[in-house]
């Protein structure tokens, strides 16, 4: 109430034009402001746009960053992360010449200010195809990959927020991010003592995993499944639900592709030990994740019994008894959610039906049947809608 009566004492356009005041102590107060008034609600932060505040808060940027002073400069990252942050999205034609700047700022050594150009590339990638693929042509993505590897712990979070944001874009997004070396860097990420680093790695890596067989090809090819499937058995739960959502993708190829190599994938996950922690999501009360696992599970027996048709079984049958997969979806036959029901019904008739119960020829459990079914080389990847990955950014005003 108290930011509304400013604004509605007219208060913003004079405090706007400070932006550009010939003081720096005065401009930075004037940023500080404004900053505040932005990030109160998108409402305020869409009439601070209105005013032309960003190109203005842009110069500040630039002029105190050429002229090396760090206080002004962190306050004017802070302000500008406010101008882009908020749900609805501003317009992209309102926020894109911000973008290259956010980028040359994670260029300067200062934890500060790294960590909000950070943050506000993540909220600029939280959107449409469009505004992801303004960040990523504006050369970004080289240094939050060095940041996530390397960078203060407080840059490390923003910077994989927004390199999962950007991976969940167009397959071209994606692949961008992927030339940049983000999987050879997630292993280390996928480490950390923080809960909500270990959840973004796992999202960034469910969006390679729905990514084109080629970059599923690319993850599947690291030892980030093994490293997943960790995760999944033995994580938080908002952790495990991301390593689920990376080993449902991953199933998910042999629905869009049934054949050979998609069952190779599946195969690598049940031997890497997905089953178990599949059967304990369906145990969680989250009708969200039941039902994900539900198709991941179809998808799964759907190439186990690819894999045994020479010998009439289903490869994987075995396996979901002795985690007591059967056991958990025959109590999802009371389950109050509809759909929950119908699935768990479905898997049950057609993968473990009263014929099969009774076949004595079942396959033995994939970690003692000695079946071995690795991946083809992934295939080469042209050029990204990018092309070329571009030289890091130079710092040069």
């Amino acid at each position: 109430s108290q930011c509304a009566a400013v604004v509605e004492a007219d208060a913003l356009p004079p405090l706007v034009q400070l932006l550009s005041s010939a003081n720096i102590d005065v401009a930075e107060q004037a940023v500080w402001a404004v900053g505040n008034i932005a990030g109160d609600h998108p409402k305020m932060r869409d009439r601070v746009l209105a005013q032309n505040a960003l190109p203005l808060l842009c110069a500040f940027l630039e002029r105190v960053a050429a002229e090396g002073k760090i206080s002004p400069t962190r306050n004017g990252t802070w302000a500008l992360s406010n101008l882009v942050r908020g749900k609805p999205q501003p317009q992209l034609k309102d926020v894109a010449p911000a973008v290259p700047l956010l980028a040359k700022l994670l260029t300067l050594d200062d934890s500060e200010v790294q960590a909000d150009a950070a943050w506000a590339i993540s909220y600029l990638s939280d959107g449409p195809n469009e505004m992801i693929d303004t960040v990523c042509m504006a050369g970004a993505v080289p240094r939050l990959v060095e940041l996530c590897k390397s960078g203060p712990l407080a840059v490390r979070l923003p910077g994989i927020r927004a390199i999962s944001s950007m991976m969940s874009g167009s397959d071209e997004a994606t692949q961008h991010v992927l030339d940049h070396g983000i999987l050879e860097m997630l292993p280390a990420v996928l480490q950390s003592a923080k809960m909500q680093t270990r959840k973004e790695a796992c999202w960034a890596m469910s969006n390679v995993a729905a990514g084109t067989p080629a970059q599923l090809d690319l993850l599947m090819n690291t030892p980030l499944p093994a490293l997943v499937i960790e995760r999944f058995a033995k994580d938080e739960f908002d952790v495990k639900k991301e390593a689920g959502w990376v080993v449902a993708n991953a199933m998910h190829s042999y629905q869009s592709e049934p054949g050979a190599r998609a069952a190779a994938i599946v195969a690598r996950l049940v031997e890497l030990g997905c089953i178990a922690p599949m059967v304990s999501m369906l145990e969680a009360n989250d009708a969200t994740m039941q039902k994900l696992m539900l198709d991941a599970m179809t998808n799964m027996m759907a190439a186990g019994k690819e894999l045994g048709a020479s010998k009439g079984v289903n490869v994987f049958a075995v396996a979901m008894d002795e985690a007591e997969g059967i056991d958990a979806l025959e109590k999802l036959q009371e389950h109050e959610n509809e759909e929950v029901y119908s699935k768990a019904v479905h898997l049950l008739e057609t993968y473990f039906g009263a014929e099969e119960e009774e076949d004595e020829n079942l396959a033995p459990n994939a970690t003692s049947s000695g079946f071995a079914f690795g991946l083809a080389a992934p295939p080469a990847v042209g050029a990204t809608a990018f092309g070329q990955p571009a030289a890091q950014p130079a710092f040069a005003f």
